[in-house]
């Protein structure tokens, strides 16, 4: 990761680099706490982390009693997710979420953390979460909704421009086979992200 001083004309460290320390520090446990509480995981169930990272929304979800699945195309994160210490309750995969190894209907709940606007193909990939989730089955997505002043730092990275808003994320998610899907109010971590629910048709 770049140490590199911050630019005269950037004090608080929101170039993309210094603003990708802050949310991991900070922003981004706050999201998992809320998307744990909404996926509500429970004991025997199998949970689907989609853009796990370096684990630790997996960890969280797996404290529950639920077997967690974490993909992440990106190997340095698969990486270190797996250096966080073995357990039979996660395993990962560094693989796209465009292509699962996994079988239809074999996962209770899905969540994203803030890795839907990277994906290569949104369509395809939402498409691939509804065959893996069993007919029923729950979908939590968190999505950026940045204030201005972030927004602009997030927009000299291009992996960040032009980010769907809530009408697109639940029209793509609907048009991928779900049901019921909503923005969900988290409480004052709504303001933090954008967070929606979905169910898989049965």
């Amino acid at each position: 990761m770049d140490e590199r001083p911050h630019h005269r004309d950037d004090p608080l460290g929101m170039s993309p680099r210094g603003l990708h320390r802050l949310l991991h520090r900070v922003w981004f446990p706050l999201v998992h706490g809320a998307l744990a509480r909404e996926a509500s995981p429970r004991p025997g169930e199998t949970v689907l982390d989609v853009g796990c990272g370096t684990g630790e929304l997996a960890r969280r979800l797996a404290r529950s009693g639920a077997h967690v699945v974490g993909v992440d195309p990106d190997e340095r994160s698969i990486a270190t997710a797996e250096a966080g210490g073995e357990s039979p309750a996660i395993e990962f995969h560094c693989v796209a979420v465009e292509g699962l190894p996994l079988r239809d209907g074999s996962v209770d709940a899905v969540v994203s953390s803030v890795s839907a606007h990277h994906w290569e193909d949104r369509e395809k990939g939402f498409a691939e979460l509804a065959r893996v989730l069993r007919p029923g089955g729950r979908m939590v997505l968190a999505e950026l909704r940045p204030a201005p002043g972030v927004r602009r730092a997030l927009d000299r990275g291009t992996a960040h421009r032009d980010l769907p808003d809530a009408s697109e994320w639940l029209r793509l998610l609907a048009e991928a086979g779900f049901d019921n899907v909503r923005v969900v109010d988290v409480g004052w971590r709504g303001r933090l992200a954008l967070f929606m629910r979905a169910e898989r048709r049965h």
